[in-house]
């Protein structure tokens, strides 16, 4: 079992904080400065200042890279939830969630700059 949080900007210091190596048993949550909260479905805790988590289930754990890869986790979502603040009407507010995607070594990229595309519509020639 895990969860899964999507973090907003406010977040990405503590969250780097927690991606350090620790003795076993040390809390990362107390380290950190962040504040846990029980989880519904899972055993796992999860931050309770996150605007959006997963609780997931592990399905499969798949080995990538070899000995310097890591592995991917498939997880089944049990439950999620998601702050008021970054919900309208059945979508998710980016300027509200301010997410950020974790990319290669140290780097992180902003998920604002967005745009729309509307999906074509299939007209079948006559």
């Amino acid at each position: 079992e895990f969860v899964l949080h999507i973090v907003s900007e406010d977040l990405v210091k503590p969250m780097n904080q927690t991606s350090a190596e620790y003795p076993h048993g040390m809390d990362e949550f107390e380290f950190a400065g962040l504040v846990a909260t029980r989880s519904v479905r899972v055993a796992p805790p999860r931050v309770a200042d996150a605007r959006i988590a997963f609780e997931c289930r592990v399905e499969q754990i798949v080995p990538v890279g070899g000995s310097t890869g890591g592995a991917v986790v498939i997880g089944r979502v049990l439950l999620a939830h998601v702050a008021d603040e970054v919900w309208d009407n059945g979508y998710i507010v980016l300027d509200a969630l301010k997410p950020v995607a974790r990319l290669a070594g140290s780097g992180y990229a902003r998920v604002t700059d967005t745009f729309d595309l509307p999906r074509p519509v299939y007209e079948p020639v006559e």
